[in-house]
């Protein structure tokens, strides 16, 4: 099974949501009570400590304790902007991976 592709958004959600039961972009068929329960319950925590304890837990179950996935590659870039350039934003979450759209030189 090789799953393909960049985050929707810059959260762990967009990949975790993934694997609970039942869920239709699950391409394991991974199903786990304490893993969705995990996940379910970073959908309305509001403290950002707990919530990250959360997905750690919960990643550690996917890709550790029940071996859901197993990840083989990693993907990185490194991107060289001038000083001068101001306003470049480099999103590392999906869509454009460089914007100029208010960029400017700084003289």
């Amino acid at each position: 099974m090789r799953l393909v592709g960049g985050a929707d958004y810059n959260d762990p959600m967009t990949f975790m949501q993934c694997y609970t039961t039942g869920d239709g972009n699950n391409p394991a068929f991974f199903s786990d009570a304490e893993y969705d329960e995990l996940v379910n319950a970073c959908k309305t925590e509001q403290d950002m400590t707990v919530r990250g304890e959360n997905f750690a837990k919960a990643e550690k179950i996917l890709t550790v304790d029940k071996c859901g996935i197993s990840p083989v590659t990693y993907t990185y870039s490194n991107t060289l902007v001038s000083k001068t350039l101001k306003n470049v934003y480099i999103n590392g979450a999906g869509g454009p991976s460089i914007e100029f759209r208010d960029a400017y030189v700084e003289e």
